[in-house]
């Protein structure tokens, strides 16, 4: 449900993305400060059995409000519609067909051409070491929160405090960064790295109420975060094709989930504490700030670069203009001549 959701949302807004984002994500914060205690009263009063078939019943409501998704239709997704049916001819289909073989039809449907653009493969690769890093605190969040002295209650409760702050940021990044007061992927890079000295900083805080702090800003930098990803995409590949930009991105993430748990435990098998993992995650993150600066330079350098060149030939088809001018004019009248060639210049 996750993924047709973000794409929906980037097929309807353009100038308002990243609010319309914010606000369309900020029920996993909701969900992520809200649901645990809930699932806890689940099992203790039906058992984690009845839990499940409860949990099911819920998620299965995605079905209805999925079904009020409507479709809609960009002009060019029309103009790609009439250019395959202008060329799309019984003889050019059968050629079509004998030339392409499976794995060739495979990744046109799956539109891996992206992997040819480098802002999105570079992105992709800074996502996979966020993701690693976002993901390994929740594994020990708790149980270094009960080493420390915390209590159950209050310890289960520092993942809530996290989910607070994500579906805050949410919205209200989604809100700010519309106002156009910087570069969007500069701001990114800003909350990477914010993500990743908090994650740093988390295992030096030996009180609980610096540990939520240290929770709260996790939170916040990271609600921060998710409401841009969709923005960069359609930035990148075009709103056109975010569906497959999107597809493939969180594909590629899923390796970030699927091996950051695992890391985690072996890197408390290996050294006995919890703070290792912390590190590392704090690492990984800083890892992906570095992509991501760099990738911000480029592209600020490309930006640069073509205004520079707009203005040289604004200035030489000024110039060009004013030569034009002056061959007009006839040479005999010198006065004029000067007025002209002075107003020129």
């Amino acid at each position: 449900m996750y993924t047709p959701c973000i794409t929906m949302v980037g097929r309807y807004f353009k100038e308002r993305l990243a609010l319309a984002n914010g606000i369309g994500l900020s029920g996993s914060g909701v969900g992520s400060f809200a649901l645990p205690p809930v699932f806890q009263l689940l099992i203790d009063n039906y058992g984690w059995r009845g839990s499940l078939f409860i949990v099911a019943g819920v998620a299965l409501q995605g079905c209805f409000f999925g079904a009020l998704l409507r479709p809609i239709n960009l002009k060019a997704d029309i103009d790609e519609m009439d250019d395959v049916k202008l060329s799309d001819t019984p003889t050019s289909r059968n050629i079509r067909q004998t030339k392409q073989g499976l794995i060739t039809r495979l990744c046109g449907v799956l539109d891996l051409s992206l992997f040819k653009i480098p802002s999105f493969v570079v992105f992709n690769m800074a996502m996979i070491f966020l993701v690693v890093g976002y993901v390994i605190p929740f594994v020990h969040l708790v149980k270094h929160a009960r080493t420390i002295g915390v209590e159950p209650q209050q310890a289960a409760f520092l993942a809530s405090v996290v989910g607070i702050g994500d579906g805050v940021s949410r919205i209200g990044y989604g809100w700010f960064s519309n106002l156009n007061l910087y570069p969007l992927l500069r701001g990114f890079v800003v909350c990477s790295l914010g993500l990743g000295l908090s994650l740093v900083f988390l295992p030096s805080a030996q009180t609980y109420p610096s540990m939520v702090v240290c929770c709260l800003s996790v939170g916040l930098f990271a609600g921060s975060i998710s409401t841009q990803t969709s923005v960069f995409l359609a930035e990148f590949c075009g709103v056109k094709r975010l569906a497959s930009a999107v597809g493939i991105s969180f594909s590629v993430r899923g390796f970030s989930f699927l091996f950051g748990p695992p890391l985690a435990g072996y890197l408390y098998d290996v050294t006995g504490n919890y703070n290792v993992s912390f590190y590392v995650a704090g690492g990984a993150v800083l890892c992906s700030t570095l992509m991501t600066s760099a990738l911000e330079a480029h592209r600020t350098r490309n930006v640069q670069r073509q205004n520079f060149d707009m203005l040289g030939s604004e200035d030489s088809s000024k110039i060009t203009h004013s030569k034009d001018i002056a061959e007009d004019i006839d040479f005999d009248d010198s006065k004029d001549v000067l007025i002209v060639r002075e107003t020129s210049v």
